[in-house]
């Protein structure tokens, strides 16, 4: 009986557009690594006054701001475990979990973004629900304009669960062009695809209480929530090799993280319920 060789597992790869692709780099001044392992904390300037008067020539008068507020956020972990009982190459199950981990990394910080309930900065967490249920195209028109109202003209960023790209009413696809590795709307406004809730789930929405991680607004079958940020900085910490190698007890196991952080200004976030 011939002996087969185990050949290499075939490579996943990643998708092309992804939240990584679409976030700026953070600043240069706090890019490096031990800067934000442990958190951020930064002055926000959304909400900063702004008017727009007539000059009649009579006086005028501004009033400061009050103390910007202080956004925190809090760095999360992502990895990838490949083990197997029995004797195998260790270094090729490291090579192998750590290309898994570059492949996953992009879906994996996306489902953080959206969901993760335990960090103040999720999506869910920091969203103000607008009210009333439309089309994908006009509800994203609708969350970009309270955005834009609230913040004087502001950069938006629309983040859209995979499946609402395509809609029976009006293709999302119709109205993006795909500019490198984002995908953009006539007015620049840039539209990031991630992974949205788990297993379509309908209590993704908004936190009601944020305290309460299961609080989420409730979506029926056939609508999604779709949310809208100012822009997003992403930025990756090193990657840490956890791998173990056991002979005696004939286990291997390779283990790759990297601490991530995913911010946005949290003053301003909206979320609108759509229609497929």
């Amino acid at each position: 009986m011939a002996n087969h060789l185990p050949s290499p597992p075939v490579r996943q790869g990643t998708t092309e557009v992804s939240l990584l692709t679409s976030a700026d780099p953070l600043p240069a001044d706090v890019a490096g690594y031990n800067r934000w392992r442990t958190g951020l904390t930064w002055r926000s300037t959304v909400d900063l006054t702004a008017e727009s008067q007539p000059n009649d020539c009579t006086s005028f008068s501004w009033t400061a701001p009050t103390d910007p507020t202080l956004p925190v956020v809090d760095t999360f972990t992502i990895g990838v475990v490949h083990g197997c009982d029995g004797r195998v190459d260790a270094d090729e199950f490291a090579d192998e979990g750590r290309a898994a981990l570059e492949d996953k990394q992009a879906w994996l910080v996306g489902r953080e973004v959206w969901t993760g309930a335990d960090h103040p900065q999720s999506l869910q967490a920091t969203a103000t629900l607008v009210s009333g249920t439309a089309s994908v195209r006009r509800t994203i028109a609708d969350l970009v304009a309270n955005y834009q109202d609230a913040t004087k003209g502001g950069r938006a960023v629309v983040h859209v669960p995979y499946r609402a790209l395509e809609s029976a009413a009006a293709s999302l696809l119709d109205v993006v062009t795909r500019v490198g590795n984002r995908l953009v709307m006539a007015d620049g406004t840039i539209v990031v695809p991630g992974p949205g809730y788990p297993g379509n789930a309908g209590n993704w929405g908004p936190l009601t209480d944020d305290n309460d991680p299961e609080s989420g607004a409730a979506a029926s079958s056939g609508e999604v929530f779709i949310y809208v940020t100012g822009p997003v900085q992403v930025g990756l910490g090193p990657v840490s090799d956890r791998s173990s190698d056991r002979p005696r007890a004939n286990q291997v196991q390779a283990l790759f993280e990297r601490q991530v952080i995913a911010r946005w200004d949290p003053t301003f976030v909206f979320a609108g319920k759509a229609t497929l």
